[in-house]
């Protein structure tokens, strides 16, 4: 062993085995905030504690000292503003442009058109009732549902019409558009409704789209689908009850077994999506792994 080497011998508890250990004052839990010092206390800690105006004054002075450390702080924050390096639209200037709900009101005011707020209403002007005529016709003849007779054990949903005025870019009126929607919120899960899962295009994908567009000078087209949520077979069994201002006179008490999907239902965007992947496949699409929002024709 060298000379250098130390060796650490463990204290032995020289205590008596018999003997018995003075007992521990019990905790208050703020011993903490006693330190060991007395001299940094703001009073004696002995039998003459002092008066407490003298302990209120030493508080107050402290507290004092807590507002200026405070003050400082907020003054230094203010006189150094912190900025993020990310260069956003906000800072670049580039905003899009809004449209405001006086702008809409002052399309309303130079048109003297406005939106009914129920049927009635919209029975009583003849611009709204042929609108609301022509998509009745559009449901009827698609053979969006058919009537059935009511039985208690039928969960009914019901339904509400829609009203929308569509304006040109010049403000000018367009068309008196009225859309039939089901209240899909008093759908129950598994009863009227099973998935309802729809993808949706990345934007990513969009992007890169744009970009390959531009650069290869390709043509671009966008198409509308009139009623698009019109065009597929429901599976699941659904009920609905007979539009306001169309009910059938011959059969008042009937309710509509939907056919087909219809705005507001839950599995609506679903089928919609079903219908209209499963008709491009068969046109010799070809379905993206990344994105099946995605279809490219391959020839």
């Amino acid at each position: 062993m060298s000379s250098h080497e130390t060796i650490y011998h463990p204290p032995v508890d020289t205590t008596p085995p018999d003997a018995t250990l003075p007992e521990e004052p019990l905790s208050s839990g703020h011993e903490h905030l006693i330190p060991d010092d007395a001299n940094h206390y703001p009073y004696k800690l002995s039998e003459e504690i002092g008066e407490p105006k003298n302990i209120s004054r030493n508080n107050e002075t402290q507290q004092d000292q807590n507002v200026e450390i405070d003050e400082q702080i907020s003054e230094q924050r203010n006189e150094v503003p912190i900025e993020h390096p990310m260069i956003t639209r906000g800072k670049a200037g580039v905003f899009k442009p809004k449209v405001y709900a006086g702008q809409a009101a002052e399309y309303i005011e130079k048109s003297g058109e406005s939106e009914p707020l129920s049927v009635e209403e919209a029975m009583s002007n003849i611009k709204w009732k042929n609108a609301m005529k022509d998509e009745f016709d559009a449901l009827v003849k698609n053979k969006t549902w058919k009537l059935v007779s009511h039985s208690p054990n039928m969960k009914v949903i019901g339904n509400k019409w829609v009203y929308r005025i569509k304006y040109s870019s010049e403000g000018k009126v367009q068309r008196f558009k009225a859309r039939l929607v089901a209240k899909g919120f008093l759908q129950t899960a598994g009863v009227d409704f099973n998935k309802t899962f729809s993808p949706v295009i990345k934007a990513a994908t969009l992007r890169i789209i744009l970009t390959l567009a531009m650069a290869k000078d390709w043509e671009i087209r966008q198409i509308d689908i009139n009623n698009a949520f019109l065009n597929r077979n429901l599976e699941e069994t659904v009920y609905m009850e007979q539009p306001d201002g169309f009910i059938d006179k011959a059969n008042p008490t009937f309710v509509c077994k939907l056919e087909k999907a219809l705005y507001g239902l839950r599995q609506a965007p679903r089928a919609c999506y079903e219908k209209l992947s499963s008709t491009l496949i068969k046109w010799k699409f070809k379905q993206s792994k990344a994105d099946n929002s995605f279809l490219l024709l391959c020839k």
